[in-house]
């Protein structure tokens, strides 16, 4: 094998393996931290974290298939020659014979460049989503109401051996 197509595979094989490790980074960090990301969400953006999990698990499952596809065109299955009639053609020693296919030496067959396009398109969607889902977690988040009707109290106070002085705002209820 030359030195090009060494590289060419070593290059291949690179990126599948970066894109499964950052979608599963991804996937870990984005569950670790679920406890906080999903507590003031609306239920639409919890379809949409959801919706990009399955994304970098796809994404993950094709990368791994493009690593098979990788290591089978290196090393394929050698399949039993038949002859016009469908039956299996024996050498002198009554061993079937089998044709040498020799190994496929290019990335660009459709088994390694149609997994490995799924994988970088799920893997650019999922990211894309998980950018909207940030922006938009974001932005509806939902501040804690608080009761402002009553009456205002301000109280300010120093805490012993402390310069600064603090402020706290109460509401009474007009009923008291």
């Amino acid at each position: 094998m030359e030195e090009n197509q060494k590289k060419a595979f070593d290059f291949a094989s690179d990126l599948t393996k970066q894109l499964i490790t950052l979608s599963t980074a991804i996937i870990t960090l984005s569950v670790t931290f679920s406890k906080d990301i999903i507590g003031g969400i609306n239920q639409p953006l919890i379809y949409l974290l959801i919706a990009t999990w399955a994304l970098f698990i796809i994404s993950i499952l094709l990368g791994l298939s493009t690593l098979g596809a990788l290591t089978g065109n290196l090393d394929p299955i050698q399949k039993q020659v038949t002859d016009a009639q469908g039956n299996i053609v024996k050498d002198a020693n009554g061993n079937p014979v089998l044709d040498p296919p020799g190994p496929i030496l290019t990335i660009t067959t459709g088994n390694i460049t149609g997994t490995s396009r799924w994988q970088v398109n799920t893997f650019i969607l999922a990211l894309i989503l998980t950018c909207f889902f940030g922006f938009f977690s974001i932005s509806n988040k939902q501040a804690p109401k608080k009761d402002k009707k009553g009456i205002p109290v301000i109280r300010t106070f120093k805490i012993q051996g402390d310069t600064t002085t603090h402020r706290d705002t109460l509401y009474l209820s007009e009923k008291s």
